[in-house]
């Protein structure tokens, strides 16, 4: 009877009861061990429906006992998302902040996955301004840092797969999200519980490892020019684009050098002695050599080294990056 429901709600969690012919307009809220049926169901439908509840809670302490067996065996954390994948019988892939990717799962599944999203972070390893724009993912990633529990997103592109999303969080701040997009099996009610239980096991290993989060996209994207992320300015340009801010001098500064290194170091030398013969003897080069680099340099980056903003900028991005190893002592 609909009103023995308020008697019984959240109590007696080991059995599942049935609220069977409740009219339309009365209002229960629902609860993990009831079902409620408004209409009339004959024995079959009831008999599948007992079956599907008793299916998804085996997945979801299946995947419980998974994880947390995986995280004591105290295993990487790509194996947990291998796991993870099996469980929920889908891919899965680790995004941060900045939606490029710092671990998969199955990677070559998603090489062949039909969604341009995910293409485009297995090729790029990271998200293309287009189609951060075309998705809207400016308004959609502060949504998913916010969200509590997981969610399916239903595509209404041809491009992109159904998914759920889950919040990674490490040391109480959002460090992430899980994506698991449909491809293997059609994605279920239950699936997101699950992608809950794989994301909490995610920052728990994350916090073992002392994993520290970024305050934002502009901090992660410099940590990345730091890393040696990227091939050149064309490349940071177009990976930046889809976070609607615009580097600043002294960053591109950094991306440069970390990749044209010969010349970069000349200028480095030429900077400490301030003498073209000194800066020469001391990289063991031609005189004309080092003009040639230091000339070299002026045309890829735009800088007049003739300028002392210019000299200034370049010492401070030189001192930046010899702070990328450097650890400090927190005791």
């Amino acid at each position: 009877k609909p009103d023995y429901y308020d008697t019984i709600e959240g109590q007696h969690n080991n059995i599942l009861y049935f609220v069977l012919n409740v009219p339309e307009e009365r209002k229960l809220l629902p609860a993990a061990n009831l079902v409620i049926i408004n209409d009339p169901i004959d024995s079959t439908n009831l008999f599948q429906i007992v079956d599907d509840f008793i299916h998804r809670n085996f997945r979801i302490d299946n995947a419980y006992s998974r994880i947390g067996q995986h995280i004591l065996s105290g295993k990487s954390l790509d194996e947990l998302l291998e796991i993870g994948s099996r469980l929920i019988n889908n891919p899965i892939v680790l995004l941060d902040i900045s939606t490029k990717a710092i671990c998969y799962s199955s990677i070559e599944d998603f090489e062949k996955l039909d969604d341009e999203l995910l293409q485009s972070v297995v090729k790029n390893g990271f998200v293309t301004s287009e189609l951060f724009e075309k998705y809207d993912y400016e308004t959609l990633l502060p949504f998913i840092g916010s969200m509590e529990k997981s969610q399916i997103f239903y595509s209404k592109y041809k491009t992109k797969r159904n998914r759920v999303t889950a919040r990674v969080m490490v040391n109480n701040k959002y460090f992430g999200m899980l994506v698991i997009p449909e491809m293997w099996t059609e994605l279920t009610e239950d699936d997101p519980a699950i992608a809950d239980i794989i994301a909490n096991g995610v920052s728990i290993l994350l916090e073992k490892q002392k994993v520290r989060t970024v305050n934002d996209n502009k901090e992660n994207i410099f940590l990345e020019l730091l890393s040696d992320s990227f091939a050149g300015e064309k490349e940071f340009r177009e990976r930046t684009g889809g976070f609607s801010w615009n580097p600043e001098f002294p960053i591109r500064i950094v991306a440069i050098h970390t990749r044209n290194k010969k010349y970069s170091q000349s200028v480095r030398v030429w900077m400490e002695h301030r003498n073209l013969n000194q800066a020469a003897k001391a990289l063991d080069i031609h005189r004309n050599t080092m003009v040639y680099r230091l000339e070299k340099f002026e045309s890829i980056t735009g800088l007049d080294l003739s300028s002392g903003e210019a000299i200034y900028r370049l010492n401070l991005a030189y001192h930046l990056w010899d702070l990328r190893n450097y650890k400090v002592n927190e005791d």
